[in-house]
């Protein structure tokens, strides 16, 4: 979501984005990128490629990546902005009226969502989330279902306490599993 918005920046804005986000190289070469990754992980979704332990069979995934900007009606938005994102990250604009039905919009925004999400995710955007003064907005959703590599054990849940605020306390079930946990630590990252 956040590599769509680059493009549609410009001068300080989009240096300080670039440099934040540490996308100081070819722009063109990102967005392909992010393209070829969402490409590979929506056509293995369903083809049994998700991880599995040795000598198990692989399950299939399920993935879909939700892109789409929602627009004023009548703003007029860059067009290379807009071929990118359609082009490199699937977000087509749809075009909304904000400034006359921003309800209205919101509920097409979030119907739209709960569509390509299988219901699961609702009203993304809250009611006080689009208003007369929007003009865009840019939309990312995702909707994976996978099989656990090491599914857990329902018989490992305990009963334990847990803690709110002021020292409320609230006995919860609580998923428990004691292991041994790869860790991996590179330059720059851990």
């Amino acid at each position: 979501a956040l590599a769509m918005t680059l493009p549609g920046a410009a001068g300080d804005t989009h240096a300080e984005m670039a440099r934040v986000l540490h996308y100081l190289g070819d722009e063109t070469a990102l967005h392909q990128a992010f393209n070829a990754v969402s490409q590979a992980l929506e056509k293995g979704a369903g083809q049994g490629t998700s991880s599995g332990a040795p000598g198990r069979p692989r399950d299939p995934y399920q993935l879909t990546v939700a892109n789409r900007l929602f627009g004023q009606t009548g703003f007029a938005f860059r067009e290379p902005f807009l071929a990118l994102v359609k082009d490199q990250y699937d977000a087509p604009l749809e075009m909304l009226d904000f400034v006359g039905h921003s309800a209205k919009a919101r509920l097409q925004i979030n119907g739209w969502v709960e569509e390509r999400t299988r219901q699961r995710i609702r009203d993304l955007v809250p009611p006080d989330g689009v208003n007369r003064d929007t003009r865009l907005v840019l939309v990312n959703a995702i909707y994976f279902k996978a099989p656990w590599m090491n599914p857990f054990s329902a018989s490992a849940t305990q009963q334990r306490p847990f803690y709110g605020p002021g020292g409320a306390e609230w006995s919860v079930p609580t998923m428990t599993h004691q292991g041994r946990f790869g860790f991996a630590q590179r330059d720059g990252y851990r």
